[in-house]
């Protein structure tokens, strides 16, 4: 039960770290200056912390991971059930006989393939964790340069207000590296902007159907690319 659990609410922070290697570069339009321009660059600011966290999709691929993670525990729970029946045999027979050594043996080796089913199911949990983390960050990422582009901005910057759901050690650490900006104006904040970008039925539905195509690996959102 333990190796199944330890994925429990992995998504956040799996965004979170992975967020810093997804969305590492400050920059996320680009960043030509405008020389015929006098007042300099355009720059905008997403909250990245706020965007996951009221990002509609994430919500729904925590679902599907709890879905897929609760199965793996009924399957758990058979196996637990048959490796009792077992226990339960081996109570009612001579210890040291024939048959109680037999009995043992099936249940040494009931307990082996369980711990190596245990083991795929938490491999498996962890490469999907992964991939829809990287899913999420990619349909972000391709929100934030559409906006900025179709906004002609020059430079959009992020910083991290809200951390990433529980602050654990590994979500301070990340936040720490990416509080590179101490004080900003707040009508630069362009966080709710994109957000309702991101959070659009038309948008959800490409994704999805994107997803689906896609069988859930990390893909840019077919038919919505930034564009060039």
């Amino acid at each position: 039960m333990d190796n199944v659990d330890s994925t429990r609410r992995d998504l956040l922070s799996l965004g979170a770290i992975g967020a810093g290697a997804a969305l590492g570069a400050a920059i996320l339009a680009p960043a030509a200056a405008r020389a015929d321009n006098a007042t300099g660059l355009k720059i905008g600011l997403i909250d990245i912390g706020v965007i996951f966290k009221k990002y509609h999709r994430k919500d729904d691929l925590e679902k599907e991971i709890n879905a897929r993670k609760d199965g793996y525990e009924k399957q758990q729970l058979d196996q637990q059930k048959t490796l009792d029946g077992l226990m339960t045999a081996m109570s009612t027979i001579k210890e040291g006989s024939d048959l109680w050594r037999q009995k043992r043996k099936e249940y040494n080796l009931q307990m082996s393939q369980m711990k190596v089913i245990r083991e795929g199911w938490k491999e498996e949990l962890q490469i999907q964790i992964e991939n829809l983390t990287l899913m999420i960050l990619n349909e972000i990422e391709n929100r934030v340069q559409k906006y900025g582009q179709d906004n002609k901005y020059d430079l959009i910057v992020k910083i991290d207000s809200q951390g990433w759901g529980d602050e654990r050690f590994q979500e301070r650490i990340f936040r720490a590296q990416v509080s590179a900006i101490l004080y900003f104006r707040p009508e630069l904040n362009v966080t709710d902007a994109v957000l309702a970008m991101l959070n659009d039925p038309a948008w959800i539905k490409i994704c999805q159907d994107n997803a689906l195509k896609n069988n859930n690996q990390p893909a840019p959102p077919n038919g919505a690319q930034p564009p060039k």
